[in-house]
């Protein structure tokens, strides 16, 4: 990631959490951070809890980010691809964006207007729980319009131009299905796979889970009384956790993308 790049990144990021940003030099981004990126970002938790316990109003700091190396810079920070701050801003960005609205921005843009067709993006994540851990990623796109679903989305749709905001020209076609009913589609289209595939590792799982169990129990055979039997419980609860075995969904991240007519078709 260049540096200029890092600049923009960070003006960006910063005025998107409302936080007020003045480029005082070249290369120089003075930011006055928010309560809410002050306690995120600076490590203040005492302080904050001071302020949170008197009933008072925080002070928040303000800091001066470079994305230029200048020897003579005043007090502030030196951020650059690498530095502790800048991969606490994505660590952040990350844990708070679970949804996007994206658009594509053909490279040769009419000058009449065009229309974005809407497509579901969802990526998931499967988690085969027993003894055994195993992860699978899904990211499947589902087009809003007609119900076209694919697989390996965010790969098929990696080399297009998107942005954030709508290209001039553009209009948006509205979604003929709800969001949340897409979502459930393409749950299920992902339960169908997974009932499709061999079940021989959870027809295992099981067997060692009822394995263990009898040996359990076994132990805890002469063993009487209220106390013994509570032991007992919570072990049994402790052996299925770990080795009986099941599936978990979950999804990630997702949003909607707006794409191109020929991209639809492509895809």
């Amino acid at each position: 990631m260049k540096q200029e790049t890092i600049h923009k990144f960070i003006q960006d990021f910063f005025t998107q959490q409302q936080c007020e940003v003045e480029e005082v030099e070249d290369g120089a981004l003075a930011v006055q951070l928010t309560e809410e990126m002050d306690e995120k970002l600076m490590n203040r938790p005492f302080y904050w809890h001071y302020v949170r316990k008197m009933g008072r109003k925080g002070d928040p700091m303000k800091v001066t980010f470079y994305t230029k190396k200048m020897e003579d810079r005043k007090k502030g920070e030196w951020i650059h691809f690498g530095s502790p701050r800048l991969h606490q801003i994505f660590n952040l960005l990350l844990e708070n964006t679970k949804f996007v609205r994206a658009y594509e921005n053909p490279s040769a843009s009419p000058f009449d207007q065009y229309p974005l067709i809407p497509w579901l993006m969802v990526n998931m994540k499967v988690q085969y729980r027993c003894h055994i851990k195993k992860e699978e990623m899904y990211s499947v796109g589902l087009q809003l319009t007609n119900g076209k679903m694919i697989g390996n989305f965010m790969e098929s749709i990696r080399n297009k131009p998107i942005q954030s905001t709508i290209p001039d020209y553009a209009f948006q076609l509205t979604p003929i299905i709800k969001p949340i009913s897409g979502l459930r589609r393409i749950e299920n289209r992902i339960k169908d796979l997974l009932e499709e595939k061999p079940m021989d590792w959870a027809l295992e799982a099981k067997k060692r889970w009822e394995d263990e169990l009898k040996l359990l129990r076994y132990f805890y055979e002469e063993r009487q009384g209220e106390e013994w039997e509570e032991k007992l419980k919570k072990e049994e609860e402790a052996l299925k956790e770990r080795f009986y075995p099941r599936i978990d969904i979950s999804v990630i991240n997702g949003g909607i993308i707006y794409l191109t007519e020929k991209s639809s078709q492509e895809l």
